[in-house]
């Protein structure tokens, strides 16, 4: 395969997270679930057809479906809104 030294899988999945996890410290970005989803895209390798999409996907479901819940879930009743506002 085209892959980079298959022999070395468990040292690029080992240095995914916290290689994740420094670059988000550094940024102010800390959200947990990045460093594993690094270490699952360089171990499941059909997931390596979907190269940046991988990263956006989950990312752009994950917020679509909260957004989705908060507006149901805060607007079963009167006293709740959600959203209070659009800009």
């Amino acid at each position: 395969g085209n892959e980079v030294a298959p022999e070395l899988l468990w040292l690029r999945a080992g240095l995914a997270v916290p290689l994740t996890i420094v670059l988000q410290e550094a940024t102010g970005t800390v959200h947990p679930p990045g460093g594993a989803t690094a270490m699952v895209f360089l171990i499941m390798k059909p997931l390596h057809s979907l190269s940046f999409l991988y990263v956006i996907t989950p990312a752009m479901f994950g917020a679509v479906v909260m957004v989705c819940l908060g507006m149901v879930m805060n607007n079963l009743t009167t006293t709740r809104a959600y959203p209070q506002g659009w800009w």
